[in-house]
């Protein structure tokens, strides 16, 4: 018996999430050039005024600037890059494991000593569960 509900389901979020970002895109990168376009004006309307032996905070706007265009422009790398780096701390403070686990869930119920197919394994984790009860509740 093959169970794939999990995984479906964890697929279908990841196409909507990805989805939802990939359809936002275009709209997200044109209104970060409108304002990066509105603070590069306003900072050399500053820098023209006289703000402008201030060179040092030029720089630091121009940075800051980059810092968030960047930060914008490589979001999905980003946030995946992100996820893994959790996903490989929990499988290192788990003791190690296999990875396609996590993107594979329905799997879980296949692994040996998870749910195996056997009567016998049905009735040891039914005795487990009904004695974890009486334990909890006695």
């Amino acid at each position: 018996m093959q169970f794939n509900a999990l995984t479906l389901t964890l697929q279908n979020f990841i196409a909507a999430f990805s989805g939802g970002y990939g359809r936002l895109q275009g709209s997200v990168n044109s209104l970060l050039g409108i304002l990066v376009g509105i603070e590069v004006v306003l900072l050399g309307l500053w820098s023209a005024l006289g703000g402008g032996e201030n060179v040092v905070g030029v720089f630091k706007k121009i940075l800051h600037i980059g810092a968030w265009v960047w930060i914008v422009q490589s979001y999905p790398s980003l946030c995946k890059a992100f996820v893994e780096s959790l996903v490989h701390a929990g499988l290192l403070a788990g003791g190690g494991g296999d990875v396609s686990l996590i993107m594979d869930p329905s799997r879980l119920a296949g692994v040996p000593g998870m749910a195996d197919e056997s009567a016998g394994s049905r009735t040891w984790h039914r005795r487990w569960l009904l004695e974890t009860c009486a334990v909890v509740l006695g």
